[in-house]
């Protein structure tokens, strides 16, 4: 449906309709009427649950109030098993749109305000310490922002252009922080982690500017461009270390997890949702204390778990998973029987999925805890 028909400006367009996006968003965080929202930056959150389709069906939307829409399905899905799928919309195709300078206006300060908003109910994939926490969803910020920066750039203007350097940059240093202090402080497991963040949210940052095609003269471009690859003056070389780490560890055990969109229970509830692997054995564990969740479902699960890795097997983190559901399932293993065929117990209980299956969680811990210090260590 041409997206004109939704919005007052008349804009050649395709995208997608309102009432779609919202019903999308509904099927992949099937709790969202149940999520908080009474502070101020979850209100993104709290206008997805009050959204109005008859009114908006019959008055329209500005394309700055599209945007936004976008946006907030956004940062509602990206932490869950099915994105919504408006990436490109709010990253470039919306700011390309001829014209409508007082909408982008709007969409300029949208996106500098949504730096702010929370993300916590809608994510598993957070590290924290003390003061801070991190996610995929800074990299999601990184995204928009460059096209926020994007036209700035077209637009010649230095205070906006200004603005989006100047948060970008001291969210990679926040960043830089963050990786920094596990690694002194010998938390292999959390450095890990960030790194897997870290290297996705610079993926992002390059993946836009490149789209954008900003001059190789440009202060981003010189300053953090490849900064996950490539030494920069103002940063650490901790980010080409969490680069490398990142890339023989994390990333093949961070994909896209198709596996799971299929088990649809575990869309409802915000505690379902996939922290990082590989460390999800309290994730699995978590499903047989779960009294939302039968004897039926956990068979399902663990089926699926061995199903994406049949498709996977130089991974770990579902076996993992299987490990923390059967060590805490009273007479688990019994009840397969009756839930499972013989042939899908047999197969689930042997091979690789067995020998990742079969190591305890003390010592899977253990060994990754010092990966990132045994093979090549980072001098700052």
């Amino acid at each position: 449906m041409q997206l004109s028909s939704f919005i007052h400006d008349t804009v050649d367009l395709n995208g997608i309709s309102p009432t779609l996006l919202i019903d999308q968003i509904h099927s992949t965080v099937g709790y969202l009427g149940e999520i908080a929202t009474t502070t101020q930056n979850r209100k993104f959150l709290a206008d997805l649950q009050n959204y109005d389709k008859e009114k908006v069906e019959s008055l329209g939307m500005s394309l700055a109030q599209y945007f936004y829409l976008c946006m907030s399905a956004h940062f509602a899905t990206a932490g869950t098993y099915v994105p919504t799928n408006v990436d490109n919309l709010i990253r470039y195709k919306l700011w390309k749109i001829p014209g409508l300078i007082e909408e982008k206006e709007k969409m300029f300060h949208i996106t500098v305000d949504s730096f702010s908003w929370d993300y916590s109910p809608v994510t598993g994939k957070i590290v924290k310490n003390e003061s801070q926490k991190l996610s995929t969803h800074e990299g999601t910020w990184f995204s928009v922002a460059m096209g926020a920066y994007g036209y700035a750039l077209e637009k010649k203007n230095e205070s906006q252009k200004k603005i989006i350097e100047e948060m970008v940059i001291a969210e990679i240093l926040r960043e830089q922080k963050l990786l920094q202090s596990f690694y002194e402080n010998e938390d292999g497991i959390n450095f890990l982690k960030t790194a897997s963040l870290v290297a996705h949210n610079l993926g992002d940052l390059d993946r836009i500017l490149e789209q954008w095609e900003v001059p190789k003269s440009n202060l981003l471009m010189r300053e953090v461009f490849r900064l996950g690859h490539e030494k920069k003056e103002k940063f650490s070389t901790v980010f080409q270390f969490m680069g490398e780490n990142n890339k023989v560890f994390m990333a093949p055990e961070n994909h896209r997890h198709f596996a799971l969109r299929k088990f649809k229970k575990l869309r409802t509830k915000e505690r379902y949702l996939l922290p990082l692997c590989p460390f999800i054995y309290d994730w699995g564990k978590s499903f047989a204390l779960d009294n939302n969740f039968s004897d039926e479902d956990r068979a399902q699960l663990l089926s699926t778990l061995f199903q994406g890795h049949k498709y996977l097997p130089q991974t770990v983190s579902y076996p993992r998973a299987a490990r923390g559901l059967m060590d805490t399932w009273v007479d688990g293993k019994s009840k397969l029987q009756t839930l499972l065929t013989p042939t899908e117990v047999k197969e689930i209980f042997s091979g690789k999925f067995l020998e990742i299956f079969n190591i305890e969680e003390e010592r899977f811990q253990g060994l990754w805890q010092w990966l990132p210090y045994v093979k090549k260590k980072w001098n700052p």
